[in-house]
């Protein structure tokens, strides 16, 4: 049996004050599908925007540049709804 080992969330990244982009390995889907903590606050979606690649990993761009050595990590955050249909008897 095969187990997947990758992991949804980013190493630690430290702002540097210049720096806007922040990449991510894992796969998501969506855009909508990643939260972004910065030194442990939930950042607004408006204030970044999200590059996914071909292979669906890629990258957080914020608006404007954390500062000098806040932690910055990127969560995957997909949202689990699956759609059901039910007939009446």
């Amino acid at each position: 049996m095969t187990i997947n080992t990758q992991t949804g969330i980013s190493v630690v990244m430290l702002g540097d004050g210049v720096n806007l982009v922040f990449p991510f390995g894992f796969k998501i889907a969506t855009a909508s599908e990643i939260d972004v903590y910065v030194d442990g606050q939930l950042i607004d979606e408006t204030a970044y925007t999200v590059s996914l690649s071909l292979d669906w990993t890629g990258s957080v761009t914020f608006d404007t540049a954390p500062v000098v050595d806040a932690e910055v990590v990127l969560v995957s955050a997909p949202a689990f709804v699956q759609s059901s249909e039910h007939l009446r008897q």
